[in-house]
């Protein structure tokens, strides 16, 4: 499910994928702890995104990983061997 939700892309439209995905991770989901107030109860502030951690290590993890993504996206249709 991770994976699927992973690679799954739907623009122009408002979805929920991000917080399925959230939810993939959450430990009383991963344990098969829910019932019907699991998001009322989780998310009592509604969902507001991944939170990322706020280390040295993990912010630099994000920023190589943002830069590695720009830079493939840049490369992409540049000449090589003379042809574009």
């Amino acid at each position: 499910m991770r994976s699927a939700l992973d690679s799954y892309v739907i623009r122009g439209v408002t979805h929920n994928v991000n917080f399925l995905r959230e939810l993939c991770d959450h430990p009383r989901f991963i344990a098969g702890d829910i019932n019907t107030k699991f998001i009322p109860d989780e998310y009592p502030e509604g969902f507001k995104g991944h939170r990322f951690s706020k280390t040295p290590g993990a912010s630099r993890a994000l920023v190589a990983a943002a830069l590695t993504l720009f830079a493939r996206n840049r490369t992409t249709g540049r000449k090589f061997f003379g042809v574009t």
